[in-house]
């Protein structure tokens, strides 16, 4: 049974308050009978035992939304979450330090009978790692909630976001950056804070191109907000890098998942919010 936007939106910020509210009985009420958190099949007394222990474990203070994207006709919300941690035990390998960090997760939540019945998630690891072993580094919040919206007639249909999208990744696989990047980003992007000409995203791009030569883009998820002209995306980039890039094996095929946030003026694509999952990928190169 298909439930509307609206009920969606319902359930997820009542799921959130008996997280921050510690109402665990009252937190299963929203969970389906099987429940896939990540690579974990979970009953709703399971993932409320879940949630308990690493919560406990990394010290989670109140849980904020900055944005929420909703897909009605798939049941499914795609969110940006932050919150203070203080981890009490090794957290991505790093001893804890007592220093309060900055945790940002980025997920795909799936609802069946509207509750949650799957859930996909990346957190800020490579972030977090940076803010535990650096004493001079301090995380800023870039909050998708603070980006300005686009107003005016150039403002695109759902249909046209996606068709931006699409073609902004197909020119990506297809190696059509010299020609037809500039089709789909604007002169100057801002990628996770960072403000880049096209020319040097561009090189970026060619960069993963070149280490990866047998480059692959699976949209696993995809979900549209036309009021907002934002596309969150849920990638599968695979391959086998032939140079090094991101700390990979040479010779081994990967499979990278990442969670991006695309904010879209004028029929380009202005401002990205992304987190790649690189433990992951380097995992992957483990399999036999």
């Amino acid at each position: 049974m298909s439930v509307s936007a609206a009920e969606l939106a319902s359930t997820h910020q009542a799921w959130l308050d008996c997280l921050n509210e510690k109402r665990w009985d009252d937190l299963q009420k929203y969970v389906n009978s099987k429940y896939i958190h990540g690579r974990q099949e979970l009953t709703p007394e399971g993932f409320v035992t879940h949630i308990q222990n690493v919560s406990a474990a990394i010290g989670v203070s109140t849980i904020h939304v900055d944005t929420m994207l909703i897909d009605e006709k798939n049941q499914c919300v795609a969110d940006i979450l932050y919150t203070k941690i203080n981890p009490t035990i090794p957290f991505l390998s790093p001893e804890p330090t007592g220093r309060e960090l900055m945790l940002r997760e980025f997920r795909f939540v799936w609802f069946k009978n509207g509750k949650f019945s799957k859930a996909t998630m990346l957190v800020n690891s490579d972030d977090l790692r940076k803010q535990m072993t650096d004493p001079d580094y301090h995380h800023e919040l870039d909050l998708v909630s603070e980006w300005p919206t686009p107003t005016g007639a150039s403002r695109l249909s759902k249909e046209e976001l996606e068709a931006v999208f699409r073609g902004y990744v197909d020119t990506a696989v297809a190696r059509r950056t010299d020609s037809d990047l500039a089709d789909y980003i604007h002169a100057e992007l801002t990628f996770n804070k960072n403000v880049l000409a096209l020319d040097d995203y561009r090189k970026g791009v060619v960069d993963l191109q070149t280490a990866i030569p047998d480059l692959q883009v699976q949209v696993e998820a995809l979900v549209v907000q036309e009021e907002t002209q934002r596309v969150a995306a849920r990638l599968l980039i695979s391959g086998t890098p032939v140079a090094e890039w991101g700390g990979l094996a040479t010779g081994r095929a990967m499979v990278l998942p990442e969670h991006s946030l695309y904010q879209v003026v004028d029929g380009k694509i202005q401002q990205v919010f992304s987190i790649g999952d690189l433990d992951s990928a380097k995992q992957s190169q483990q399999q036999p």
